[in-house]
């Protein structure tokens, strides 16, 4: 008989998994990896799972420690660390991940399935494997060879998410799997990621320090965001990661107009607002643009509050000014966005021949000339678009050669403002 609906009790201990699992990623990390743990969930997986020998286990205090690593051992010991099939992965979850899927599904009614998968799995996998982890390996990955991207799918903080949503149905007794038990133990033993090759593990500790703002992202202005015990620092504003020389730029308060104006990244400049926001306040932060540019012109957009659903609600009006000046000898314009579902300012540079927000923010807009017509909607993220199109519009962007499909226009702000649904 499947599981109708959630106890009080139940609705309760779903929580409780949720936090314990963050809990162990960003508050426990300073205890590093449970070697013992961990080394035996290494050794069940190799043997049972993929029917190898158990590998040396080693321990690298970074990412970056950790590549270096690899590296020195390949040069040192070439035939022995040959890495693992691609298949692996695909191994492990086919052995653990489908068979609880298949049995939690047969046990659960989909509401329940749900409720738990948004409140635990998602939240975990967003607070931990998605801004930590993937934020880190952004950070990391640069011009590396592409070998470093095999890093482990079955191993770190990116599982979290998923074993959290069946730890959850372990502990109400829906679940009772063997193998999900010994897996939980490799995960559990809190390792950030790692490499796996024939006889060698390569198993990252997990950041000493992870700070984070109240709105779940990484974040802090005073130091790294992010920092592992061999030294290694990331620095994040608002979940953007900066470099440590425009972040010290920042700090002493050495930032100019001139330097924003030359930052080609609209998201690096979104962390310094953010950065400046956050340590200054409003105020500075009006009248560092208004001491090189004049206010032109502002436009109220109100969203219907349906857009929202998803967002964090924090505001529901999407304020537009132009502001336009001359900074060595160069005309600029910029339109301060205030977004409606992050409550983040953005100052997104536009031509200086707008004179209205309405028709600036609009011409940042691009798209071909000929599925102009078939726009039904319109979504923003930052300086990023996306468009639903007819199908007629659909059908029709699919014929176009490379000559039409770069044959670009914009909209007018009427139009797009009738049409632009959700900004984030």
């Amino acid at each position: 008989m499947k599981l109708e609906k959630l106890t009080p009790e139940q609705e309760r201990l779903m929580l409780e998994v949720r936090d314990e699992w963050i809990n162990l990623a960003l508050k426990e990390n300073t205890k590093g990896i449970n070697k013992p743990l961990f080394e035996d969930g290494i050794e069940w997986l190799y043997k049972n799972l993929l029917g190898k020998p158990k590998p040396k286990v080693v321990y690298c205090d970074s990412w970056l420690s950790c590549l270096i690593t690899i590296n020195v051992f390949k040069k040192l010991s070439h035939k022995q660390i040959e890495k693992l099939g691609a298949s692996v992965g695909d191994s492990v979850r086919a052995s653990v991940g489908d068979s609880v899927w298949a049995s939690v599904g047969d046990s659960v009614r989909a509401s329940v399935w749900d409720s738990v998968w948004a409140s635990v799995r998602a939240s975990v996998r967003a607070s931990v494997g998605d801004s930590v982890r993937a934020s880190v390996w952004d950070s990391v990955k640069g011009d590396l060879k592409a070998e470093f991207n095999n890093y482990s799918s079955y191993n770190g903080f990116s599982n979290y998410g998923w074993v959290s949503f069946y730890d959850f149905f372990e502990r109400i007794n829906v679940l009772d799997n063997f193998k999900l038990k010994q897996y939980k133990k490799l995960i559990k033993s809190n390792c950030f990621n790692a490499y796996e090759y024939e006889n060698y593990v390569f198993a990252i500790q997990p950041p000493t320090v992870i700070k984070k703002s109240n709105l779940d992202v990484l974040n802090d202005t005073q130091e790294s965001a992010i920092q592992f015990a061999d030294g290694t620092k990331y620095f994040y504003i608002n979940g953007r990661n900066i470099s440590e020389q425009l972040f010290t730029q920042l700090k002493e308060d050495k930032y100019t107009m001139s330097d924003f104006t030359k930052q080609e990244d609209e998201e690096i400049k979104s962390a310094c607002i953010s950065y400046l926001q956050q340590t200054k306040g409003e105020d500075y932060l009006v009248s560092f643009f208004k001491d090189n540019l004049k206010e032109i012109n502002t436009y109220v957009d109100k969203k219907d509050q349906k857009y929202l659903e998803g967002t964090t609600n924090g505001m529901n009006v999407g304020v537009y000014t132009l502001f336009k000046g001359e900074i060595n000898n160069v005309e600029i314009a910029y339109v301060r966005c205030y977004c409606p579902s992050s409550d983040r300012m953005f100052f997104l540079g536009v031509s200086s021949e707008h004179n209205n927000a309405k028709d600036a923010i609009a011409s940042l807009y691009r798209i071909p000339r000929k599925v102009k017509p078939h726009i039904t909607t319109i979504n923003r993220q930052g300086e990023r678009f996306s468009t639903n199109l007819t199908k007629e519009g659909l059908s029709l962007l699919k014929t176009l050669p490379k000559s039409d499909i770069e044959d670009l226009v914009s909209i007018s702000g009427n139009e797009y403002f009738s049409k632009i649904k959700y900004e984030f």
